[in-house]
């Protein structure tokens, strides 16, 4: 499976009779590249394979690409887009160094600089925009020699280099290639010094493959690009990474089309579009072998779909990022979304109405909008199994948004870096809407979707979480163990009156006596408190939410 391929012996004899043909006729060399070295073609063949198959030469440009490319020329980058961090062009530390945070060398690994600058020399045709790009990838180079036998570098990691090779839907170092094909800076000799290094990189991740989740998907996406990015080059890789890939969507991508990790604005939108893009891919492209069944790449987009809430964001169960307030954009971004839908329902001869009630049981996730526009209520609930390191400790919870706001949020993923106490915080459940033992978390146990029922005037839930629930703390896992804990069963009823009122009735038992809290979410607004009748009314300009607890 790693050998080369190798040509005939009928073409290397058709090649040897066109050489000598060549030295007959007494044609001219081919001409010199800048640095005096020999063409090999490579340029060409790249600049032709992003004709042939463009879906995995990916361009990607953004409002901020002139901020991002002229601090880039000074040696600053933006951490996660905002934070500018001084790296220089030359003898960077590739370590990351520069920052304690846990995705800092990631970041700086991964080169999302590449397309702003690709971008704006496009655009101005300014050679130091070129020579800026080919610095950054020339020092990293200069700086990693990997050997299949090479453990894994510090700062660098196989999802590192799978984006920042690049992939169907990251675009990485070659995608820019076509686009520099002129500039001074990308010279043929540079060409085959990136492909040489990458040539050693896929090696090794083709040795690494992860075992799972969203990193085993960009590996195997990345070597398939590659594949076809320069053909003849890496053709070893294209067959068994397409199966591995057929594989992974049967078992990473539910039936009801959520992915495992069941993060709906970061890793099912990003598994979606590559997906997305492998599908329409085999329809172009048959031969390549991909296995991809079309109502399950349908009900990815409706998971999408139901996912998103009228201001355009999306529902913030597990680790995701977003927005409460209203954008102006958002509706534009929901009805997009929403054609978006119908189209590939169309495609595939799905002629149903769009529902707006998202059920998906399978991930354990119900969804419900009373319509379309930015100003309609939308509501989600979480009885969902876990779904690894990106998880929350959330069973059971709800979040809802109403009047251009979230009124009841959930926490969103604050902080990537543990070391920061809001980041394992943010996982726990006590920051979301739902039931807890003692100020406990949750054990990353599964909770059921026990029903799930629409009736004429009522949409009617019961969800399960039976688990313990402990006092460590959740990080990237328990990794500091998880303490003594108590074991509770907690049943919510959730009943939804449409479209006037929610009625949320929950019972936990447990098995030692300790305090039993029900938490119910707010944003940092104006409210009205009444303890002593368990009353409390949000009171901001737009939307709001009355909670009324009646204990039983």
């Amino acid at each position: 499976m790693n050998e080369r391929p190798i040509e005939s012996s009928r073409t290397l004899i058709c090649m040897l009779l066109m050489g000598m043909l060549i030295c007959w006729i007494s044609q001219p060399a081919p001409a010199a590249a800048a640095d005096g070295a020999k063409s090999t073609g490579l340029y060409d063949r790249i600049v032709a394979a992003s004709k042939r198959t463009a879906t995995v030469f990916p361009r990607r440009t953004g409002s901020n690409d002139k901020k991002v490319a002229d601090l880039a020329l000074e040696g600053v980058l933006l951490f996660y887009r905002r934070e500018p961090i001084k790296v220089g062009r030359r003898n960077i530390d590739w370590t990351g160094g520069h920052k304690a945070h846990q995705e800092w060398p990631a970041q700086l690994n991964r080169f999302p600089q590449l397309q702003s600058l690709r971008a704006m020399y496009v655009k101005t045709r300014d050679e130091r925009y070129a020579a800026c790009a080919r610095d950054y990838i020339e020092d990293w180079i200069d700086q990693h020699k990997y050997t299949p036998q090479t453990k894994r570098l510090p700062g660098d990691s196989t999802l590192n280099m799978s984006i920042r090779l690049g992939g169907i839907q990251k675009p990485g170092w070659l995608a820019i290639v076509p686009d520099m094909k002129g500039s001074k800076a990308f010279d043929e000799q540079f060409i085959e010094k990136i492909v040489d290094s990458i040539d050693n990189q896929l090696e090794w991740l083709h040795r690494n493959i992860p075992a799972r989740g969203n990193w085993r998907v960009s590996v195997l996406d990345c070597l398939v690009a590659h594949a076809l990015r320069v053909p003849g080059r890496f053709d070893e890789y294209l067959a068994p990474a397409v199966r591995a890939l057929n594989a992974e969507f049967r078992w990473q991508i539910l039936p009801d089309g959520t992915h495992v990790e069941r993060c709906a604005g970061s890793y099912h939108v990003w598994m979606c579009e590559v997906f997305t893009d492998f599908w329409r891919l085999a329809k172009s492209h048959p031969e390549l072998g991909f296995v991809l069944d079309d109502r399950r790449v349908a009900r990815m987009h409706s998971y999408t779909l139901h996912a998103t809430k009228p201001n355009g964001d999306f529902c913030a169960f597990n680790d995701v990022a977003s927005h409460f307030g209203h954008s102006p954009n958002g509706s534009a971004r929901l009805l997009a979304l929403l054609k978006k839908q119908k189209r590939i329902q169309n495609s595939i001869g799905m002629d149903e109405e769009v529902s707006r009630l998202g059920l998906f049981p399978a991930a354990g996730h119900v969804f419900y909008r009373t319509g379309w526009g930015g100003d309609d209520t939308w509501w989600a609930f979480d009885a969902a199994g876990y779904g690894g390191a990106h998880s929350h400790l959330s069973r059971l919870s709800i979040e809802s948004h109403n009047g251009r706001r979230t009124t009841v949020p959930d926490p969103t993923s604050l902080d990537y870096e543990m070391s920061n106490p809001l980041a394992p915080a943010g996982k726990g459940t006590p920051m979301h809407s739902t039931m807890n033992l003692n100020l406990y978390n949750q054990s990353n146990a599964d909770a059921r979707l026990v029903l799930a029922e629409e009736l004429p005037s009522a949409i009617v839930l019961h969800g399960r979480f039976q688990g313990s629930y402990f006092p460590k703390p959740l990080k990237w896992g328990y990794t500091e163990g998880h303490g003594t804990g108590v074991f509770g069963k907690h049943d919510r009823t959730v009943i939804w009156l449409k479209d006037r009122a929610m009625l949320v009735v929950d019972r936990l038992e447990h098995d030692r006596i300790v305090p039993a809290y029900l938490h119910w979410v707010s944003d940092d607004v104006p409210y009205e408190a009444d303890p002593a009748n368990l009353r409390f009314h949000t009171k901001h300009e737009s939307g709001n939410v009355l909670i009324q607890v009646l204990p039983i």
